[in-house]
Parts: structure tokens; sequence; C-alpha cells
């Protein structure tokens, strides 16, 4: 007794049967993108849901992007002040070690606020 298998293999417009032994059946067949063959298929999203996550992820990425100017900002203007006070006054390298130091505590503090602001937004949702 020989055992016949069934595999079904989807087209662009429905399902096909095919058989081991070779031959063809499409009777039953059902188009593909009827809602009876997926009924476990989640209903895709909107255009506009798209465009929403699209914002989010922006907003996101600007938020990660402004941290990381403020790391190194901090410091950079800290670090010319220094340079400045140091060439006016002349306390050579005093000024630009007090005020670098000064920079990256800033840079430091901006970086914990913005941190803080992302974390509540990201609460909110």
């Amino acid at each position: 007794m020989f055992l016949r298998k069934t595999i079904a293999f989807p087209s662009p417009s429905m399902y096909t049967r095919h058989t081991l032994c070779g031959t063809i059946s499409t009777a039953g067949a059902k188009p593909m993108h009827s809602q009876e063959n997926t009924p476990d298929k989640p209903k895709s999203a909107g255009f506009r849901d798209f465009l929403s996550q699209q914002r989010d992820g922006m907003s996101a990425l600007s938020s990660v992007g402004v941290i990381g100017l403020h790391m190194v900002s901090g410091p950079l203007v800290g670090f010319a002040i220094g340079y400045g006070i140091d060439t006016w006054l002349g306390l050579h390298p005093w000024g630009k070690l007090v005020f670098l130091i000064i920079g990256i505590g800033a840079g430091f503090l901006n970086v914990y606020r913005d941190t803080q602001i992302l974390l509540r937004r990201m609460a909110k949702k």
C-alpha cells in the first residue's frame, strides 16, 4: 500500500495542492488573501500608525543626540572660558583646569536632566 501525502504550496492568488505522486488538484482552493485562510493573522497597522511610530523614533533619536552634544559641549565651553581667563589674567594652567572641571560637571548635570526628561516621557507612554 502506497501512502500519498498532500503538501500545500501558496501561489500568488490561490492555494494549490500538489501531491508527492505528481497529480495536481485545485478543488476547494481559496484565494490567498481571503480572511478565512488567515484567522490568526493580526491586522496590519495603518499608515498613520506607521507615521506615529516613526515620529516617536525620531524624537527618541533626537533626545539621544542632544545628550551626546551636552556631554561634549560642557567640557569644551569650560576649557574655552578657562583659556580666555588664563590669557587675560596670566594664570596659565589654573584657569583652564578649574573651568574644565566645572564644564565636565555642567555636562554631566545636563545629561542627568535630559535623561530624567526622557524617562518621564517614556513613563507616560
